[in-house]
């Protein structure tokens, strides 16, 4: 990492977690380079695929929340669920090219694990709940392959999800499910980064 002594030892004991960027849009679009340095102009930085490891490592990250994005902008919803998955090929085939620079993590042990052998920990979190319609059977899929996911919901502007669960709804409505998944989500987050700040 670049930087001063102090800053390099602030980052070993608590490396930074970057929680979103859209990297893994770009990779599937253009065929964006995660292992390339890129130095796009600051007021283009937003469209020019946020990260790069090298980057991230001079800049003392320890894991970078990918965004998985699907785009739901037309009445059509069909197909978003493949748009992530191909994301998370992406990743994959990322990481298989230079499995010592980028790991993906679920877990804070596989966090510390990457720190300790010198790679940048990937997590994956899915943008809103829009691809997720066909049940649990997809649903199933895109954990095991996201399992640190996120489902915030709907963006503003953008139609909810078109597939509803054939069984009346009981319980939390569905405001109070999304806030009660992004409290466990912060959860997590606060426990991976408490247990990487103790080595």
């Amino acid at each position: 990492m670049i930087g001063s002594a102090e800053a390099r030892s602030l980052h070993d004991a608590h490396p930074a977690i970057d929680l979103h960027a859209d990297t893994l849009m770009w990779s599937r679009w253009i065929g964006y380079d995660l292992h390339a340095r890129h130095e796009p102009p600051l007021w283009r930085g937003a469209l020019a695929g946020h990260v790069d490891i090298p980057r991230m490592r001079e800049g003392g990250m320890g894991a970078q929340f990918f965004g998985l994005v699907s785009l739901p902008v037309s009445k059509r919803m069909r197909g978003l669920a493949r748009t992530i998955h191909e994301q998370i090929d992406a990743l994959e085939e990322t990481i298989a090219r230079q499995p010592d620079a980028i790991r993906l993590v679920r877990k804070a042990h596989e966090l510390e694990e990457a720190r300790a052998a010198g790679a940048v920990g990937a997590l994956l979190g899915i943008e809103g709940a829009h691809a997720r319609p066909g049940g649990s059977a997809r649903a199933a899929a895109a954990h095991r392959r996201a399992p640190a996911r996120r489902h915030p919901g709907p963006r503003r502007g953008q139609d909810p999800p078109r597939q509803r669960d054939a069984r009346p709804r009981r319980g939390l409505s569905g405001a109070a499910r999304t806030w009660r998944l992004g409290r466990r989500k912060m959860r997590l987050l606060a426990r991976t980064t408490r247990s990487v700040s103790r080595q």
